[in-house]
């Protein structure tokens, strides 16, 4: 597929990626079963929403946020899955033809992804909310909401010039950065393009980033 916002070619094997992001209802199924919770030195703003300890009523079928890359993987490492490499998660999102968002060319609208709320309460939306927004491979959420953490440390220039078949920068990431990708619903229509990218240390919390599992 093409890759990136210079199009350059890249192979992938087969792989799988969830159709939509890992929801507050399944990561509480996670925390319920496990007893998970981050390291004190870690700890900071996790499940920040939930404030009695468990998902508001509502809510359980909203992407779960609040979540940093090492809980994102701590789940997946619990589901026997794991978090999309940064070229898997943009062929998902882009298909084959290098769509600039996952529905194609158009611009977005309110109909086709959550996002432009950078004033006000507006918050996430559930994860089926926007079904005419799926990516060619029936995707969905892949645009907007919230962003998803990738596996992939951020390095510029490996995204751009990386290996041709399977691209993956796994260094572990100690203090590095970690990529985002997706937009979110505070964020405009320039972050949702399938090229669009940005990170955060391993250790962010916010309530605009969530995640889904590949495999």
């Amino acid at each position: 597929f093409q890759m990136g916002p210079n199009r350059r070619t890249v192979l992938l094997d087969r792989f799988y990626v969830a159709r939509y992001p890992v929801t507050n209802r399944m990561f509480g199924e996670f925390v319920e079963r496990t007893a998970y919770k981050p390291t004190d030195a870690e700890a900071a703003r996790f499940l920040a929403h939930w404030k009695t300890g468990k998902c508001p009523a509502g809510m359980e079928d909203h992407p779960v946020t609040f979540v940093s890359w090492l809980d994102a993987r701590a789940y997946c490492r619990w589901a026997a899955r794991r978090l999309p490499s940064e070229a898997e998660w943009e062929k998902a999102a882009r298909g084959t033809d290098g769509n600039r968002f996952p529905w194609g060319r158009d611009e977005p609208t309110a109909d086709l992804a959550h996002f432009g709320h950078a004033r006000g309460n507006a918050g996430t939306c559930p994860v089926d909310s926007h079904p005419r927004g799926a990516s060619p491979y029936g995707i969905e959420g892949m645009a907007g909401n919230v962003f998803e953490w990738c596996e992939d440390v951020d390095d510029a220039a490996f995204y751009l010039h990386g290996p041709e078949r399977n691209p993956r920068n796994t260094i572990q990431p100690g203090t590095a950065s970690c990529v985002i990708r997706g937009g979110s619903f505070r964020y405009d229509a320039r972050s949702l393009r399938t090229y669009a990218r940005s990170s955060f240390p391993p250790t962010f919390r916010l309530d605009t980033v969530g995640f889904r599992v590949a495999l």
